[in-house]
């Protein structure tokens, strides 16, 4: 790739720490949303299941998104210009 900035070329682009954790923010939202949708599938072929899956991991995805929270106070918050979804 080219640098504009520095006019030289480079192999691979280099990541900040804000480029870094938007993506792991978004990794972070991608998984709460597939354990929701399986969530879903699992309530819809044994509610019995669902339900004891639901409360063995009702905690953890509480503790995904506080960390997400976390994450957002310590970095800074939301660039309007930058959207992570």
């Amino acid at each position: 790739l080219y640098s504009i900035d520095k006019k030289e070329a480079r192999v691979a682009p280099t990541y900040d720490e804000v480029l870094f954790l938007l993506c792991a923010e978004s990794l972070m939202r991608v998984s709460l949303l597939i354990l929701e949708y399986l969530w879903h599938f699992l309530f819809y072929i044994d509610k019995g299941k669902a339900k004891y899956w639901d409360k063995q991991n009702r905690q953890r995805i509480k503790d995904v998104s506080s960390w997400l929270g976390e994450l957002r106070a310590k970095y800074g918050g939301d660039n309007e210009e930058i959207n992570p979804d």
